[in-house]
């Protein structure tokens, strides 16, 4: 009969250590299956028969009791029950470093993504900037060209000593100030 593999840690530590006590014990499972088994077939459910059998298994695990050679395979046993700890134990400890070591390179991936990214938006600001300037210079020098087009003469207004201020009307200490491309108000 084939068995079924533990697909988990825990089920496959558990499976490890079944096998490692039935093994050292030297009991053979699907023996003890078949003889069960026949010995149901020849009873046809004989209740004195059941009785025969099971103090004969009685009788068994009452010598296995006063044998010494047990002593040999329990300190056996605990010693290959502390290897398969040992050994799963550092299994999950690799695993754990592996999932670490993965979870560190996609986040590392992921900053040089963004890394990446910032950088190209920052060249990409950096010339929209010098785009931004150079159109701030063509239109300042439009509006330079257009200013000599157009003669402007500077005029002087008196007002009582004050100037004011076209739109907000609050006084300027000066007597005289040039108006140049000022509307003139009422």
């Amino acid at each position: 009969m084939e068995q079924i593999q533990p697909v988990n840690s825990v089920d496959s530590f558990s499976q490890q250590l079944h096998n490692l006590v039935y093994l050292s014990a030297q009991i053979n499972t699907e023996e003890y299956k078949i003889k069960g088994f026949e010995k149901s077939c020849e009873s046809h459910g004989n209740v004195q028969i059941f009785k025969a059998e099971y103090n004969n298994i009685k009788e068994q695990i009452g010598l296995y009791a006063i044998d010494d050679s047990l002593g040999s395979k329990r300190n056996v046993l605990t010693s290959n029950i502390n290897v398969a700890f040992e050994s799963q134990k550092s299994n999950l400890e690799a695993d754990k470093q592996n999932q670490v070591n993965t979870i560190k390179s996609i986040i590392d991936l992921e900053k040089r993504h963004l890394t990446d990214k910032i950088s190209g938006l920052k060249q990409e600001k950096s010339v929209f900037y010098s785009l931004l300037n150079v159109n701030f210079l063509h239109k300042n020098k439009k509006v330079l060209q257009k200013k000599e087009l157009f003669p402007i003469r500077p005029f002087f207004l008196q007002v009582t000593g004050q100037l004011f201020h076209p739109i907000t009307k609050e006084s300027i200490c000066f007597t005289f100030a040039p108006l140049s491309l000022l509307k003139v108000w009422n």
